[in-house]
């Protein structure tokens, strides 16, 4: 099947399945109560090295803490309380055993992927252990992909898991002249954009040489050092694996610095083992192909016995610090890292608070499993309704489940104000939101609180949403918007097209539905505002019936690359591309690609090795059941692009992607800047490109250039920072949120910068529509209109201090 640009199954397992278990932390044993706890660089229920921290001297290169034995549990080992310990042994194909494999351990209720309950390395027998779990089925998988459902019985459980075999590999860590760096540290980065979605492998030796073996064949390579940036990432999926073992090159950048400090505890005794992490995890996951694309996330490093933490190679600006360790709660900071400067960041630790109580219903039932949850800063709640609290802080959060008497216990709370979560268990999967209770404490360091709530199903807006000619349309996400408050929920619908929200606020509420994706070009999705809760279904007809699925049909074509243009023939890939959709990563083989299944579309063929697009055909018909060949798709000789970068005062620190679009090609070649003075995109298609860049505070970046064969282009990129003004746009009391709306803003030459036309406005009479606009200094018209009739405008201006102004537009 076709893959659309925002696939409804890939928005349901990322959002309520693989989101689900990236912000939780280890699970650790407390009696009867499952307690999630912070812990160290050891997963209390796993028994193994768990996060990839480095232990050793603060100031001394980092040493990864070797494989620990496992101690042989016998078979006839039985549980108290009648709970399950499994031990999963990884093993290839052929039966190799893997070690340092990173294995998770979730529970499955239902169709739902539960959060983490465990997470560690396979040791030097490929075996891995976790404890106290509840028996039923159990979701176990790798840092390599390999996933497997397993049932639980009371007891032990010995688990045979296959998984990709590991690679190994060779290398060198190059400064940018060109020079071995001696002592850099090898980093291994998953796909995961959890704060653990990578560790320390190993460091170079004297020559700036490192070997590896069974290293997780889908992830990146990067490398740190002292006084550099960190370098650019190799993607493992696409380096050339047919002569073992695989060969990296690493070149660490110039603009990083070195953060170091300790940790202590209010009295100032210093906290051993303590972990500290760096950085902000990335919130969003690309593809590249059929691959998802790695990109450096949150490193962390344990403190030695004088509590003193070393980070090197930190990218330089404003860095998020955050540090944790048993018996104490989470501190929060920032450190301005300086190029080429060690800086100096101490952290104190406060001991932690405990939280007990008992969740009932409203006729004072226990709650048997429902989930009490604890957050020291505020999380996203937009899609607490599905059961998914969004909270992707470094080290997650802490909660508990409540045991046959609805009771539960946490242990591991921050001091301070902590917000508080009690939601019910749920086995559904789409439909009914999940009812919940929630509010904020103050806890005091080393106290016990208790938090007794109580889940009413309270208010509730139900409605259903159907084809002109009847039919349901399932699994849309469903948004309620609160018209009082401006809090949004958002739930999906079930196979029937049902949907219903629970514990509402005597309120009224906007109902909106999101696009079926089977929707005409041009179609309105349908909301309604002014909803009262528990007043009948709220139902909803698009204007159109439920298309009649259609027979697929085959797309085929052949590769020339006249143009020697294919360097790595194990990157270079085909995409279907459409104006629905997407199906990227389409092997070629033997010169030649085939790819059916796909939905009568008007489409396009795109050529890509990694980033760069090699060639693309123009727009081809495939009617149902249709056999389209698409002839031989054939390179052109290409040229280059040099992009020498200047940085204007207080721009220092950006270190954009650059996007260079090829008129007529339908995908664009990135450009990964950094902190570099200049870039090179080789192998580029000749014609006519627009360059664009955009990062936070940064003015965006969009220029024109031209690309000849057997020619270097070269293209000067000035990078300024930016005020960021935010216009609140305010809907006439009355009147309903528009449908489509637009806006443009030129400057004081009347010159156009930024025009932009959506549909389904956010804005409405309770809650504006927030524009956000990166604007350099000087003067700026603003014009917003919405396709009810209704225009307002605005004249404004970014001084030259940068001091961002708030403003508000009331349309009229």
């Amino acid at each position: 099947m076709l893959r659309p640009q925002i696939s409804i199954v890939l928005l349901l397992v990322l959002v309520f399945a693989l989101a689900a278990g990236s912000a939780w932390i280890w699970l650790r044993p407390a009696g009867d109560h499952a307690s999630i706890a912070p812990a160290g660089n050891e997963a209390p229920v796993a028994q193994a090295t768990a996060d990839g921290s480095v232990a050793g001297t603060a100031g001394e290169l980092p040493v990864v803490p070797p494989v620990a034995e496992r101690e042989e549990l016998p078979a006839t080992a039985v549980l108290a309380d009648g709970k399950a310990r499994v031990r999963v042994t990884a093993r290839t194909a052929q039966g190799r055993v893997q070690p340092n494999v990173m294995v998770s351990a979730q529970p499955l209720r239902g169709s739902r992927v539960l959060p983490i309950v465990g997470k560690g390395l396979t040791d030097a027998h490929g075996r891995i252990e976790f404890a106290d779990l509840e028996p039923g089925r159990l979701y176990i998988s790798t840092d390599r992909r390999d996933q497997k459902s397993i049932k639980l019985t009371p007891g032990l459980n010995e688990i045979d898991f296959e998984v990709k075999a590991g690679l190994d590999v060779v290398g060198r860590v190059l400064d940018p002249d060109g020079a071995p760096v001696a002592g850099a540290v090898i980093w291994l980065q998953t796909s995961s954009n959890a704060w653990d979605g990578g560790r320390v492998l190993g460091a170079t030796g004297g020559d700036g040489a490192f070997s590896l073996a069974d290293v997780a064949p889908n992830c990146s390579l990067g490398a740190l050092a002292s006084g550099f940036a960190p370098s650019a990432l190799v993607d493992l999926e696409v380096v050339d694996q047919r002569a073992p073992p695989a060969k990296v090159e690493l070149r660490v950048l110039r603009g990083g610095g070195d953060l170091t400090g300790r940790v202590t505890d209010r009295e100032g005794k210093p906290i051993h083992r303590a972990q500290v992490a760096a950085g902000d995890q990335s919130k969003y996951r690309d593809f590249a192909a059929d691959r998802l694309v790695e990109v450096w996330g949150v490193r962390t490093v344990e403190t030695d016995a004088q509590g003193r933490y070393v980070l090197v190679g930190v990218p330089v600006g404003s860095s998020v610090v955050t540090a944790r360790a048993p018996g104490f709660g989470i501190s929060r900071n920032e450190a301005a890292v300086v190029a080429g400067v060690t800086t100096t960041l101490d952290l104190t630790l406060a001991k932690c608070a405990v939280l007990s109580g008992k969740v009932t219903a409203k006729d004072g039932a226990p709650e048997v499993g429902a989930r009490v949850s604890a957050f020291d800063r505020e999380p996203g709640t937009h899609f607490a309704a599905g059961g998914q609290i969004d909270f992707d802080l470094p080290f997650g959060h802490v909660e508990s489940i409540a045991d046959q008497h609805g009771e539960y216990r946490i242990e591991g709370l921050t001091p301070g104000p902590v917000w508080l979560f009690a939601q019910r268990r749920s086995e559904g999967w789409g439909g009914d939101s999940v009812a919940l209770c929630r509010t904020t404490l103050e806890v005091a360091a080393g106290s016990e609180a208790r938090w007794d709530p109580v889940i009413d199903d309270g208010r509730s807006v139900a409605g259903i949403v159907r084809y002109r000619d009847g039919f349901p349309i399932p699994h849309l996400f469903i948004t309620l918007h609160d018209e009082r408050s401006g809090e949004d929920r958002t739930i999906p619908s079930d196979q029937a097209g049902r949907f219903r929200f629970l514990c509402l606020d005597n309120s009224t509420y906007e109902v909106r539905v999101q696009p079926p994706f089977d929707a005409p070009r041009g179609n309105v999705p349908p909301r309604r505002s002014g909803v009262v809760p528990d007043q009948g279904l709220v139902e909803f007809t698009v204007e159109y019936d439920k298309p009649q699925k259609q027979v697929p049909g085959t797309v085929r074509g052949r590769i020339a690359d006249a143009g020697a243009r294919i360097r790595n023939p194990i990157a270079a890939t085909v995409t279907l591309y459409t104006d629905a959709g997407f199906r990227p990563g389409i092997k070629v083989v033997d010169g030649a690609f085939k790819v059916g299944e796909i939905e009568p579309c008007r489409f396009c063929i795109v050529l890509q090795e990694d980033e760069t697009v090699l060639a693309s055909t123009g727009w081809f018909a495939l009617a149902p059941a249709g056999d389209v060949d698409v002839g031989v798709l054939t390179t052109e000789p290409g040229g280059a692009l040099r992009v020498r970068v200047a940085r204007a005062k207080g721009a220092e620190g950006f270190g954009p992607k650059l996007y260079l679009h090829r008129d007529g090609d339908p995908l664009s070649t990135t450009i990964e800047v950094g902190r570099a003075e200049q870039a090179v995109a080789a192998s580029l298609t000749p014609g006519a490109y627009e360059v664009s860049g955009y990062s936070k505070g940064m003015i965006s970046v969009k220029l024109r250039t031209t690309v000849r064969a057997g020619e270097t282009a070269e293209l000067d990129v000035e990078l300024r920072p930016g005020a960021t003004a935010k216009v609140d746009v305010w809907w006439p009391a009355g009147r309903a949120a528009s449908q489509r709306y637009g806006h443009k803003l030129t400057d004081a030459g009347g010159a156009v910068v930024q025009q932009y036309e959506d549909v389904a406005a956010s804005g409405n009479p309770t809650r504006p529509y927030a524009m956000h606009l990166v604007l350099a200094a000087g003067r700026y018209h603003l014009e917003f209109w919405t396709d009810d009739g209704l225009r307002g405008a605005l004249d404004f201006e970014i001084p030259a201090n940068f001091v961002a102004p708030e403003l508000r537009l009331d349309l009229k």
